[in-house]
């Protein structure tokens, strides 16, 4: 059969929507296009429906619009062998192979209406949550016909999150692209950064696009030390910007700019707020974390075999142990190992992370670089609260 030949086939099968069964009229349609098996189950009613496949009653959801069913049919099921010998339209080699063991088709009639195409994806989605493989929804609405395909992915760090559909968000704009990051975050666990590398007229490869920091770490391996500080500032600024936005509770306005030192300086002022200045200076920086329950006595022992000391005044001195026993919990010691990164950050802000300071004059040696990326991603780990 010549394309011709099957796109006429294809216009019949349509155009019999209009006078027979919904079952029916579904199954030819699909059967010329390729797709048809004896694996399937009868349904009388959207209720049966409903009661056979949806016992936790998802479809019950607002986005599914179940109160504006006519009719639902599941056609049939084709197994990943019958898949493979029809002209698929499901060949994906980066849908998870368990998921392709299986496919289900449905028929669905809607009440006469306006659908956006948002909505009618709205309802696949529903439906795709009741079955544990993929599924394909033929819509019916009045006279108008719409098919709906969800290829199932696995989520790219956790197996238990893959929610049964995905988002993809394509752009040229390296603006947009640069604040999307930003406002997500490049280790966010439900969304994966990708670009294409290579040549149009050629070939062209989507590759996961890296960090600022392993770019510098790549650059550093290479032993292009220029380029690695220059990524590396990258880095620091969006992990400085971020603490900025954690401390503040709210986003920076979009296009502001502070530069890396106004924001590691507000962040070290914020935070210093919280403890004070001259206890952190003379005391607390710079305390080893398996010396730091040496700073207070771990029991009240010595106020007891004080005999100087009255049992109002040990009570009193007890009592004020206590209390600084709390403030140094592990929130507290939390923004003081922070203060101390900003400290060693800002000491580097000027030398490794200043392309302007690397001249030749004064040329980045190779173990100040590797203690910068050391530093940096300290901080970047602190900068995802």
């Amino acid at each position: 059969m010549n394309d011709i030949q099957l796109k006429t086939k294809i216009r019949q099968a349509i155009v019999e929507f209009g006078g027979r069964d919904l079952r029916d009229a579904a199954l030819a349609m699909f059967g010329t296009l390729g797709y048809q098996s004896d694996r399937t189950i009868t349904v009388a009613s959207v209720d049966d429906f409903c009661e056979q496949f949806d016992q936790e009653a998802k479809l019950a959801h607002p986005k599914a619009m179940k109160n504006s069913w006519l009719m639902a049919e599941l056609l049939f099921q084709l197994t990943d062998e019958e898949l493979s010998t029809t002209t698929s339209l499901f060949k994906d080699t980066s849908v998870r192979a368990s998921l392709l063991q299986s496919y289900v088709f449905l028929a669905i009639e809607l009440k006469a209406g306006d659908y956006a195409r948002g909505k009618l994806a709205a309802i696949a989605r529903q439906i795709n949550r009741i079955f544990p493989m993929p599924v394909m929804v033929l819509f019916k609405v009045a006279d108008k016909l719409s098919l709906a395909v969800i290829n199932r992915r696995l989520n790219k760090r956790d197996e238990s999150k893959d929610e049964g559909y995905q988002k993809i968000i394509l752009t040229h704009d390296r603006g947009f692209y640069q604040e999307f990051k930003r406002r997500i975050g490049m280790t966010h666990a439900d969304w994966s950064f990708q670009c294409f590398k290579g040549k149009p007229n050629d070939a062209l490869n989507l590759v996961a696009d890296k960090t600022d920091l392993q770019k510098a770490e790549d650059y550093l391996a290479g032993h292009d030390l220029e380029e690695a500080a220059i990524f590396l500032r990258k880095s620091a600024e969006a992990a400085a910007m971020q603490v900025r936005e954690f401390l503040e509770g709210k986003k920076l306005p979009a296009g502001e700019f502070f530069s890396l030192t106004e924001n590691l300086k507000f962040s070290k002022n914020k935070l210093q707020e919280k403890l004070p200045r001259l206890l952190f200076e003379k005391a607390l920086k710079g305390t080893p974390k398996e010396h730091r329950v040496l700073l207070l006595p771990a029991s009240d022992a010595d106020l007891d075999a004080n005999s100087t000391l009255d049992a109002p005044s040990k009570g009193m001195l007890k009592g004020q142990r206590k209390r600084l026993r709390q403030l140094f919990d592990d929130e507290a010691w939390a923004n003081i190992d922070t203060l101390e990164l900003l400290d060693q950050l800002l000491s580097i802000t000027d030398r490794v992370l200043n392309p302007a300071a690397h001249g030749n004059e004064a040329p980045l040696y190779e173990d100040e670089v590797e203690k910068a990326v050391a530093i940096v991603r300290q901080f970047g780990a602190i900068a995802r609260p």
